[in-house]
Protein backbone atom coordinates (compact mmCIF):
# COMPACT_ATOMS: atom_id res chain seq x y z
CA UNK A 1 0.00 0.00 0.00
CA UNK A 2 1.37 3.07 -0.98
CA UNK A 3 2.17 6.19 1.92
CA UNK A 4 -0.32 8.09 2.92
CA UNK A 5 -0.67 11.48 1.93
CA UNK A 6 -1.66 14.55 5.33
CA UNK A 7 -1.83 17.90 4.90
CA UNK A 8 -1.47 20.52 7.51
CA UNK A 9 -3.40 23.91 7.57
CA UNK A 10 -3.05 25.94 10.88
CA UNK A 11 -3.21 29.44 11.85
CA UNK A 12 -0.93 30.95 14.22
CA UNK A 13 -0.06 34.33 15.71
CA UNK A 14 2.48 33.69 18.03
CA UNK A 15 3.62 30.01 17.91
CA UNK A 16 2.15 27.81 19.76
CA UNK A 17 -0.14 26.20 16.80
CA UNK A 18 2.56 26.39 14.90
CA UNK A 19 4.52 23.91 17.25
CA UNK A 20 2.07 21.21 17.29
CA UNK A 21 1.40 21.70 13.75
CA UNK A 22 4.96 21.12 13.45
CA UNK A 23 4.84 18.01 15.63
CA UNK A 24 1.78 16.57 14.11
CA UNK A 25 3.27 17.02 11.04
CA UNK A 26 6.93 14.77 12.30
CA UNK A 27 4.34 12.38 13.75
CA UNK A 28 2.51 11.84 10.63
CA UNK A 29 6.18 11.33 8.62
CA UNK A 30 7.10 8.63 11.52
CA UNK A 31 3.39 7.00 10.40
CA UNK A 32 4.56 6.58 7.08
CA UNK A 33 3.05 9.82 5.24
CA UNK A 34 4.06 11.93 2.76
CA UNK A 35 3.44 15.93 4.93
CA UNK A 36 2.68 19.38 3.35
CA UNK A 37 2.50 22.43 6.11
CA UNK A 38 0.26 25.38 4.92
CA UNK A 39 -0.68 28.61 7.05
CA UNK A 40 -3.43 30.23 6.60
CA UNK A 41 -2.71 34.03 6.29
CA UNK A 42 -3.75 36.55 8.80
CA UNK A 43 -7.20 38.58 8.00
CA UNK A 44 -6.54 41.19 10.57
CA UNK A 45 -5.78 44.85 9.52
CA UNK A 46 -2.37 45.68 8.42
CA UNK A 47 -2.33 48.56 11.14
CA UNK A 48 -3.28 46.13 13.82
CA UNK A 49 -0.75 43.71 13.38
CA UNK A 50 2.13 46.42 13.43
CA UNK A 51 0.67 47.51 16.28
CA UNK A 52 2.18 44.08 17.84
CA UNK A 53 5.62 43.60 16.85
CA UNK A 54 5.80 40.30 18.48
CA UNK A 55 2.79 39.06 15.87
CA UNK A 56 4.58 41.32 13.30
CA UNK A 57 7.68 39.39 13.66
CA UNK A 58 6.28 36.02 13.78
CA UNK A 59 3.75 36.90 11.17
CA UNK A 60 6.35 37.66 8.65
CA UNK A 61 8.95 34.75 9.80
CA UNK A 62 5.54 32.33 9.19
CA UNK A 63 5.31 33.83 5.96
CA UNK A 64 8.65 33.05 4.88
CA UNK A 65 8.81 29.65 6.25
CA UNK A 66 5.20 28.05 5.50
CA UNK A 67 3.32 28.69 1.68
CA UNK A 68 -0.29 29.60 1.87
CA UNK A 69 -3.00 26.93 1.61
CA UNK A 70 -3.97 26.01 -1.93
CA UNK A 71 -6.77 23.98 -3.28
CA UNK A 72 -3.84 22.04 -4.91
CA UNK A 73 -3.20 20.80 -1.96
CA UNK A 74 -6.53 19.57 -0.56
CA UNK A 75 -7.33 17.74 -3.58
CA UNK A 76 -3.67 15.84 -3.39
CA UNK A 77 -4.42 14.97 0.24
CA UNK A 78 -5.67 11.98 1.43
CA UNK A 79 -5.84 13.32 5.31
CA UNK A 80 -6.01 17.41 6.27
CA UNK A 81 -5.19 17.80 9.74
CA UNK A 82 -6.46 21.96 10.34
CA UNK A 83 -5.07 23.53 13.31
CA UNK A 84 -6.70 26.64 15.15
CA UNK A 85 -5.67 28.41 18.31
CA UNK A 86 -7.48 27.76 21.26
CA UNK A 87 -10.78 30.27 22.21
CA UNK A 88 -13.66 29.74 23.83
CA UNK A 89 -16.06 28.09 21.20
CA UNK A 90 -14.65 29.79 17.87
CA UNK A 91 -12.20 28.47 15.07
CA UNK A 92 -10.36 31.33 14.62
CA UNK A 93 -11.06 33.62 11.42
CA UNK A 94 -8.29 32.97 9.34
CA UNK A 95 -8.75 29.42 9.28
CA UNK A 96 -12.71 29.66 9.09
CA UNK A 97 -11.49 31.98 5.47
CA UNK A 98 -9.65 28.69 4.60
CA UNK A 99 -12.70 25.98 5.09
CA UNK A 100 -14.89 28.64 3.46
CA UNK A 101 -12.75 28.55 0.20
CA UNK A 102 -12.27 24.79 0.37
CA UNK A 103 -16.63 24.22 0.62
CA UNK A 104 -16.52 26.70 -2.66
CA UNK A 105 -14.22 26.17 -4.89
CA UNK A 106 -14.04 22.27 -4.11
CA UNK A 107 -17.05 19.96 -5.24
CA UNK A 108 -18.50 17.86 -2.55
CA UNK A 109 -17.19 14.53 -4.27
CA UNK A 110 -13.32 15.54 -3.79
CA UNK A 111 -13.56 15.44 -0.39
CA UNK A 112 -15.32 12.65 -0.15
CA UNK A 113 -13.35 9.54 1.42
CA UNK A 114 -10.93 12.41 2.64
CA UNK A 115 -10.18 12.46 6.19
CA UNK A 116 -9.80 15.30 8.62
CA UNK A 117 -8.56 16.03 12.19
CA UNK A 118 -8.68 19.36 14.51
CA UNK A 119 -6.53 20.48 16.92
CA UNK A 120 -5.63 23.86 18.81
CA UNK A 121 -2.79 25.29 20.35
CA UNK A 122 -3.36 23.36 23.31
CA UNK A 123 -4.33 19.33 23.89
CA UNK A 124 -4.55 20.27 27.50
CA UNK A 125 -6.41 22.00 29.93
CA UNK A 126 -6.12 25.79 28.57
CA UNK A 127 -9.67 27.48 28.23
CA UNK A 128 -11.10 27.47 25.20
CA UNK A 129 -9.52 24.34 23.93
CA UNK A 130 -12.40 22.01 24.07
CA UNK A 131 -14.83 24.43 22.68
CA UNK A 132 -12.34 25.87 19.90
CA UNK A 133 -11.96 21.85 18.55
CA UNK A 134 -15.57 20.92 18.90
CA UNK A 135 -16.29 24.22 16.72
CA UNK A 136 -13.90 23.22 14.19
CA UNK A 137 -14.61 19.63 14.30
CA UNK A 138 -18.20 20.72 13.58
CA UNK A 139 -17.55 22.49 10.51
CA UNK A 140 -15.39 19.42 9.22
CA UNK A 141 -18.47 17.12 9.65
CA UNK A 142 -20.36 19.50 7.86
CA UNK A 143 -17.85 19.24 4.66
CA UNK A 144 -18.19 16.06 4.21
CA UNK A 145 -14.96 14.47 5.72
CA UNK A 146 -14.18 11.31 7.39
CA UNK A 147 -13.44 12.75 10.83
CA UNK A 148 -10.34 11.57 13.29
CA UNK A 149 -11.11 12.77 16.32
CA UNK A 150 -8.35 14.21 18.63
CA UNK A 151 -6.27 11.81 21.10
CA UNK A 152 -6.78 12.41 24.34
CA UNK A 153 -4.14 14.51 25.89
CA UNK A 154 -1.09 12.59 27.82
CA UNK A 155 -0.29 15.07 30.09
CA UNK A 156 -3.00 15.46 33.50
CA UNK A 157 -3.62 18.92 35.18
CA UNK A 158 -1.20 19.98 37.38
CA UNK A 159 1.80 17.77 35.65
CA UNK A 160 5.04 19.24 35.86
CA UNK A 161 6.02 18.18 32.08
CA UNK A 162 2.77 19.20 30.68
CA UNK A 163 4.65 20.52 27.17
CA UNK A 164 6.90 17.85 26.65
CA UNK A 165 3.41 15.00 26.92
CA UNK A 166 1.80 17.77 24.89
CA UNK A 167 4.27 17.94 21.68
CA UNK A 168 4.50 13.83 22.64
CA UNK A 169 0.33 13.92 21.75
CA UNK A 170 0.79 15.85 19.16
CA UNK A 171 3.29 13.27 17.65
CA UNK A 172 0.75 10.79 18.05
CA UNK A 173 -2.05 12.97 16.70
CA UNK A 174 0.08 12.75 13.32
CA UNK A 175 0.82 9.29 13.10
CA UNK A 176 -3.08 8.51 13.49
CA UNK A 177 -3.83 10.88 10.63
CA UNK A 178 -1.25 8.90 8.83
CA UNK A 179 -2.91 5.35 9.79
CA UNK A 180 -6.42 7.25 8.66
CA UNK A 181 -4.58 8.04 5.30
CA UNK A 182 -3.38 4.58 4.38
CA UNK A 183 -6.93 2.96 5.42
CA UNK A 184 -8.86 5.88 3.38
CA UNK A 185 -6.55 5.30 0.32
CA UNK A 186 -6.84 1.78 0.43
CA UNK A 187 -10.42 2.22 0.56
CA UNK A 188 -10.85 4.09 -2.52
CA UNK A 189 -8.03 1.81 -4.02
CA UNK A 190 -10.22 -0.77 -3.85
CA UNK A 191 -11.69 -2.48 -7.44
CA UNK A 192 -15.12 -1.25 -8.17
CA UNK A 193 -17.31 -4.28 -8.55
Amino acid sequence: MSDSKVLVIFYSRGGLTERLAVLLAEGAIQGGANIRLRRSRDRMPEELIAADPAWAANRDRMHDEFATPRIQDVEWADVIAFGTPAAPAATSPELAMTLAQIALQIPPDVLRGKGATAFTSSYGYEQGTESAATDLGSRLLQLGFVTLPRPASLATPGASNVTSLEYETARVHGRLAASLGKKLRGWRDQPVG
